[in-house]
């Protein structure tokens, strides 16, 4: 499960967050990109060990995980293998392993999206037509061995 809550105060909401760990049972939890939006992600991931997630979906706080490498990298030596951090947004076939060398992340979140051909009655409120592509996965998997 991917989840995660904000307060007021640009700062993880822990009340919100420890009831979704409770109602998730003991599945697989990745805190999601609210961490991008916190004032204080040092805390932010100190907190979502203690809290018990198994991973932290980031881009660093930046717009993507290119221009937030060096936040990521810092999250990632934090960490020290008490949780997993996953790049995320913006990664692609071509940047890829820059990530990973600057990142040192081992895990990484990537749409793979293409264009498709798809009946208009299947797009969600005006969506543009993308669907997984499985030759970008290929070619994603490819950059990282």
């Amino acid at each position: 499960v991917v989840f995660g809550a904000e307060g007021a105060d640009q700062a993880l909401e822990l009340c919100v967050i420890r009831k979704l760990m409770n109602a998730s049972f003991d599945l697989d939890s990745t805190l999601h990109r609210v961490i991008d939006c916190v004032a204080n992600i040092p805390l932010a991931v100190e907190l979502a060990i203690d809290l018990g997630f198994d991973r932290i979906l980031t881009s660093g706080g930046a717009i993507d995980a290119g221009k937030g490498r060096c936040v990521i990298a810092k999250m990632v030596e934090q960490a020290h293998n008490r949780i997993i951090v996953m790049s995320g947004s913006g990664i692609t076939t071509t940047n890829i392993r820059k990530i990973r060398k600057a990142t040192g992340a081992r895990e990484f979140h990537a749409s793979c999206r293409a264009l498709t051909k798809i009946d208009p009655k299947h797009l969600f409120h005006g969506s543009a037509p993308f669907s997984t592509s499985a030759e970008m996965v290929r070619e994603m998997r490819n950059a990282l061995t």
